[in-house]
């Protein structure tokens, strides 16, 4: 195969992982537990294609970059431009990963803050003559007496 046919399989494919990041955004933050796993599981597929592909382009073409074959005067428009795609594509899937992470990050927060309020502080439930201390009441929404 050309190596302008791998570096466009590269680029669709980093062009459906770019998608699905942003998929996976739109899921995040209408909190579609559903859909993200559909989105995590389309992702995990491309990124495997991806690695499969690259993998073929480097057993055919070992060590060959865009920035070796601008050194050696080999680097055609058509690569170059496809080249300029690649990088991009890369930034942005770099971009929305972040994104998401950060939207997962604050999800967790928000979760993990219901759950200490409903639980309430993290003390001994009992006082040291056995009943359960009156300040436990006050850290927590939940009824712990009946």
């Amino acid at each position: 195969m050309e190596l302008i046919a791998y570096l466009s399989q590269l680029r669709s494919i980093l062009e459906s992982i770019c998608d699905c990041l942003e998929r996976e955004q739109e899921a995040l933050i209408s909190e579609d537990p559903n859909m993200l796993l559909e989105i995590i599981e389309e992702k995990k597929r491309c990124v495997d294609e991806l690695a499969r592909v690259e993998e073929m382009r480097n057993g055919e073409y070992p060590g060959l970059s865009i920035s070796r074959l601008a050194e050696e005067g080999r680097l055609t428009p058509e690569i170059e431009a496809v080249g300029a795609d690649l990088r991009a594509l890369t930034e942005r899937a770099s971009k929305l990963q972040e994104t998401n992470r950060l939207l997962m990050q604050k999800s967790k927060e928000y979760a993990d803050k219901i759950i200490s309020m409903l639980h309430g502080a993290s003390k001994n439930t009992y006082g040291s003559d056995g009943k359960i201390k009156d300040s436990q009441k006050l850290n927590s929404v939940l009824d712990s007496s009946v």
